[in-house]
């Protein structure tokens, strides 16, 4: 027997309301009986060259239990206000979610703290800065835009911050490997994931990023990648040999800047023991200013207490080092400050 026409408009209704009713209600009940630690939109999209990027022109707001704030892109998919002028010479910065800035304000990021400092001391003929971190990636990443587009940058100076998690970011994200003679070896882009996948899906609809039922089980995602991350950290600490592909990936960045006579300020956060004794000889024989960030344990002022993220404060102080740097060794960038307008 045929189902009468407006049945079967009743029947496919049904299928389509069905979950978006169930999606509304577990909205609701999200809402009303969780605490989402980390509420906001995804920020970054795929890249088919560096893996992702922020999202172009893009602003949206992060909310934690620690902090509200406002992040903002500009047309190059960086972290910071829109350029007067293509940034030609500009002090790039590469690093994770520290030197993005994840945790403050727009323009209290340190590598925009340090745009400010050099435009106070040089005024409108101050040399740029471009703020290229990213967060949740590893030094890979870094050696992919050196080795491609920084080029259109010809940095004048170019900032390394390492956070102690890379060492575990560089195996997982799998964009190098180390050969049995310990050549490195680029590795095929890996395909889109599916969390990708689904953030694509969720970008479609405006808003829905911000849903608190997305955000509970992005936050899962994000404590199961965390809790694999320190499992890896742990035994990484008992065989120091899987080091060697993030030592190998810095040697080859650092090889690329000399080739293109780029000068590097290494800066430093969260290594300590071997991890920072061999980072040191490795700057050091190149000649590379490093700067160590105090940790959260001798300096908790300059950090969120559960998040672990750099506050203002210490925003702050990384710049305030950068700058010490930049008027201690005006060679890095080729430009010496003028007297403090």
């Amino acid at each position: 027997m045929r189902i009468p026409y407006i049945e079967a408009l009743k029947n496919i209704a049904l299928v389509f309301t069905s979950p978006l009713i169930a999606f509304c209600l577990a909205e609701i009940l999200v809402r009303l009986f969780i605490a989402v630690p980390i509420v906001g939109p995804f920020f970054s999209v795929s890249d088919p060259l560096l893996g992702k990027r922020l999202k172009k022109s893009f602003s949206g707001t992060i909310r934690t239990p620690e902090f509200t704030t406002r992040i903002s892109t500009n047309s190059y998919g960086f972290r910071g206000s829109e350029p007067i002028s293509f940034p030609h010479r500009a002090i790039i910065f590469l690093g994770d979610s520290f030197t993005m800035g994840y945790g403050v304000h727009d323009g209290e990021e340190y590598p925009a703290l340090v745009g400010a400092a050099l435009v106070n001391h040089n005024g409108q003929q101050a040399i740029p800065v471009v703020n290229a971190g990213i967060a949740n990636n590893g030094n890979g990443r870094w050696l992919k835009f050196l080795r491609g587009e920084a080029g259109r940058f010809n940095p004048s100076l170019v900032v390394f911050q390492l956070f102690k998690n890379d060492f575990e970011e560089n195996l997982a994200e799998k964009f190098f490997e180390l050969s049995s003679d310990g050549q490195l070896i680029e590795l095929p882009m890996p395909p889109i994931d599916i969390v990708r996948r689904i953030q694509n899906m969720i970008d479609l609809i405006p808003g829905l990023s911000n849903s608190r039922l997305i955000a509970l089980a992005n936050n899962l995602r994000r404590r199961y990648d965390r809790d694999g991350i320190n499992r890896w950290n742990n035994e990484a600490e008992i065989n120091s040999e899987r080091d060697q592909l993030t030592y190998r990936i810095l040697e080859e960045a650092m090889i690329v800047c000399k080739s293109e006579d780029w000068p590097i300020l290494a800066l430093i956060i969260g290594i300590d023991g071997q991890r920072l004794e061999k980072l040191r000889r490795l700057f050091e024989q190149r000649d590379i200013p490093a700067i160590i960030i105090p940790d959260k344990k001798k300096r908790p002022d300059l950090y969120y207490e559960n998040d672990g993220h750099w506050n203002a404060k210490g925003q702050l102080l990384a710049s305030e080092l950068t700058m010490q740097e930049l008027q201690r060794s005006p060679n890095l960038t080729g430009l010496r400050l003028s007297a403090k307008k």
